[in-house]
């Protein structure tokens, strides 16, 4: 399975990937800060909220189809969190990653 960078999608944007099987980060408050978007689900899209990052809640797992909510604002915080923020609130199944990555930036902004 190939990243989107190795892809060259959004080619102007660094991904990073922590899996905590594989690569573990002991001090993730420092990763995340470092870090203007976090892609994340679960506990660590509320990890990223309380270091007051944006999040946007999407589930890629091999073994299931991918399942997302998108980008968290405050109009949306307290729906996502009935479902812990698993992508299972809205429960959106879109076509390809990429292509709903670059939706949901085109919501974000600095602001938020």
């Amino acid at each position: 399975m190939t990243t989107p960078k190795e892809r060259g999608f959004l080619s102007h944007i660094e991904f990073k990937s922590h899996n905590k099987f594989k690569n573990p980060v002991w001090d993730i408050e420092r990763e995340i800060r470092q870090n203007e978007l976090i892609i994340s689900l679960g506990r660590g899209a509320c990890e990223a909220l309380s270091c007051g990052r944006p999040v946007l809640v999407l589930d890629s797992r091999p073994y299931q189809p991918l399942m997302a909510d998108g980008l968290i604002t405050p109009g949306n915080i307290n729906e996502f969190s009935t479902c812990n923020f698993s992508g299972r609130y809205n429960k959106l199944s879109p076509a390809n990653m990429e292509d709903f990555i670059s939706h949901q930036l085109e919501f974000y902004n600095d602001d938020h």
